[in-house]
């Protein structure tokens, strides 16, 4: 691993200590050449940190791949795609529009120029097709009457032609790429408009975050993330509807960009199903740390020669794997790139018994996220050449840095809530052994499920040991209340 002091990847302790959080920088060296062009001039051009930029390059190239392009790695042998789930915090006065316009523009011209084709191409077609085909099932309908022998004949003609009918009215959806807010339902109906792929993306998530949150559930403590687990995983979806047919989406993919305000994160961590459900765990967090400062006299605006060639891959893959959903392409790897992912899921697995079970769910994704990471940084070195060239050793130490950030960017923002847990955990634990009233072993303590495992029971019996809260009995390996306690 690269021993460079912004990032040092030490395997024996947790991703992220107190002191690494403060001035952490983005490892913007460690992203594709083709990245870091546009990503530095906007940083030097507003006068802001990498992350927001890298974050917004990052979501627009895994948008481009879809469904299509997936890495191919032994501990999941059905492959991993690139679709990837990041939030960002960033305040008002940040620059993020700005960055989130520049850097997702090519994802909205190329759907641009294939809405202008489908309406002026594809659509006349179709409807001319719609139109032959009702006067065709007319002409049948008129020949049944009075023509009782041809009637089992007329009804076989007649259902081919609805089949096809059926199947013009989704053809003639509009296709598309991407959305900015929508409810479950209209990303469902979105995504049959983009063959079973769509990108949500939003630089102001409020509404999104809104309808997450259970704006539009009955029970109180709702939420409605399920569209967005299935998305991430790649799974079929369908959603009935009273009043319609039920719309079903197979291998549906999403990918996911939301920056939001301090208190809309707020508001997601205050559900705590959006945690154990495992929703806010598949996304990459990250503060974009950006403050609003104003333009420097006599500095050039934002240069758009910065963007060519970063649009030019972005379309290269859009063109070979977004729009090709039907075909999955497969990315091998190096015996390199292979030693580093293993050495990354023993990390992870080592720290799973480090942090508090509310942390687990997040931990236990970080392997799987690593390596989407790791295949999107790759098709941007390679382009619409992606799955011709195994992933190197090289791009996934490279990708590791990039992890390594998010999942210190992670455990600062969750740390707020990871205190109130576990501040609610001991709680639990000193009225059990007040109700109790007699000393207790750690297995009896484990049984009440007060905590999420044994190491995390021992932990957290130790840390009220030593504020004196408890104490071990006398002589045994039992645990109580200190006398008069």
């Amino acid at each position: 691993m690269s021993t460079e002091t912004n990032n040092v990847i030490d395997f024996n302790r947790p991703a992220s200590t107190a002191e690494d959080v403060v001035e952490r920088p983005f490892p913007v060296d460690a992203l594709p050449k083709v990245w870091q062009t546009p990503i530095k001039e906007l940083s030097r051009a507003l006068q802001v940190p990498p992350a927001l930029a890298a974050a917004c390059a990052l979501a627009t190239y895994s948008a481009a791949l879809g469904k299509t392009l997936w890495v191919r790695h032994p501990m999941l042998p059905g492959g991993t795609p690139g679709n990837l789930f990041i939030m960002g915090v960033a305040p008002s006065g940040g620059h993020k529009t700005v960055i989130f316009n520049h850097l997702l523009a090519v994802l909205r011209k190329k759907e641009r120029v294939i809405l202008e084709q489908f309406r002026s191409e594809t659509l006349p077609r179709l409807r001319a097709r719609q139109k032959i085909i009702k006067m065709q099932m007319e002409q049948l309908t008129n020949s049944k009457k009075g023509n009782v022998t041809n009637s089992a004949d007329v009804v076989t003609k007649m259902t081919g032609l609805q089949k096809e009918l059926d199947s013009l009215d989704e053809q003639m959806l509009p296709p598309r790429l991407q959305i900015e807010d929508a409810t479950s339902e209209g990303i469902v109906r979105t995504l049959r408009n983009g063959q079973g792929t769509l990108s949500l993306h939003s630089d102001d998530a409020r509404k999104v975050v809104d309808n997450i949150c259970g704006r539009y559930q009955q029970a109180k403590d709702g939420t409605d993330e399920a569209v967005f687990l299935k998305g991430y995983s790649i799974s079929d979806i369908t959603v009935d509807r009273a009043k319609s047919d039920s719309i079903s989406i197979p291998d549906a993919c999403l990918s996911v960009l939301l920056l939001i305000q301090p208190d809309k994160f707020s508001k997601l961590l205050e559900k705590d199903g959006l945690v154990d459900g495992g929703f806010l765990p598949r996304f990459l967090l990250f503060s974009s740390h950006a403050e609003h400062r104003p333009w420097p006299e006599n500095e050039p605006g934002i240069n758009p020669e910065a963007f060519v060639q970063y649009d030019r891959i972005v379309t290269e893959l859009l063109d070979t794997y977004r729009l090709q959903p039907e075909t999955r392409q497969f990315v091998e790897f190096d015996p390199e790139a292979e030693d580093v992912l293993r050495r990354v899921d023993a990390y992870a697995c080592a720290m799973q018994g480090q942090y508090p079970s509310s942390f687990s769910p997040f931990v236990s994704r970080w392997t799987e996220n690593y390596w989407r990471v790791a295949l999107v940084m790759h098709a941007a070195e390679h382009g619409a050449n992606a799955h011709k060239v195994h992933l190197s050793g090289a791009t996934a130490e490279a990708a590791f840095k990039v992890a390594v950030w998010f999942i210190g960017e992670q455990q600062t923002l969750l740390s707020g809530v990871n205190q109130k847990r576990a501040d609610a955990q001991a709680d639990r634990l000193i009225n059990y052994l007040q109700r109790k009233n007699v000393p207790l072993s750690v297995r009896d303590i484990q049984m009440a499920k007060i905590s999420g495992n044994s190491a995390e029971t021992k932990r957290l019996l130790n840390q009220l040991a030593s504020e004196e809260r408890i104490m071990q009995q006398p002589g045994t390996q039992n645990w109580m209340i200190p006398p008069g306690g």
